[in-house]
């Protein structure tokens, strides 16, 4: 009798089977095949399926942190970052609520952000060394806030001087410690 596949039971059945009908060794062959691609193909399509899955609960998990307000989402907004008169590649992310405004200056050797706040009175502080991604949404928890005044300290490079800030309507001037102007407007 003819062996496909090194012998065993899958090929005895085969053999039977297929070839004790008047079926041909080629069309065992094919038959085998197509069920092995079959197999294949339900393997990807259940690697496929789980992960849509692990997606799907990620955008829960977001979705539901972001609506019980543990997380606050920061967009980019088209604007301006001006130091000392000079227009740089810094860039603007801003809250869902306009009331805080991450301006982030590239004129130096590494990007430096600042956080505006505009609730309770006007507030500055310097982001350390974190900066938010350029041109993507930047998610924020309320667990570890990463401009929060207890985490930065050695890391601040040109610390903003708060009695300098001034809000306007479309813009807000700070000068640093360093004696550098800046301006973001938007």
């Amino acid at each position: 009798m003819w062996s496909f596949g090194g012998g065993g039971k899958r090929s005895e059945y085969y053999e039977t089977r297929m070839l004790g009908r008047g079926t041909s060794a080629e069309t065992a062959v094919s038959i085998t095949s197509r069920h092995l691609s079959h197999t294949d193909d339900m393997r990807k399509m259940l690697r496929i399926l789980a992960w849509l899955f692990a997606v799907g609960v990620l955008l829960l998990v977001m979705l539901y942190s972001t609506l019980k307000g543990y997380t606050t989402w920061y967009f980019r907004v088209n604007g301006q970052v001006i130091v000392d008169g000079h227009e740089t590649n810094g860039y603007l992310h801003a809250n869902t609520e306009k009331t805080i405004l991450l301006v982030t200056r590239t004129d130096g050797t590494r990007a430096e952000t600042y956080l505006v706040s505009f609730q309770h009175g006007n507030g500055i502080m310097d982001c350390g060394t974190w900066h938010p991604i350029r041109f993507l949404p930047t998610p924020i928890g309320d667990q570890s806030p990463p401009c929060a005044g207890f985490r930065v300290g050695a890391d601040i490079a040109d610390a903003p001087v708060a009695a300098t800030l001034v809000v306007q309507r479309r813009s807000v001037v700070f000068t640093t410690v360093s004696g550098k102007k800046v301006k973001a407007a938007w």
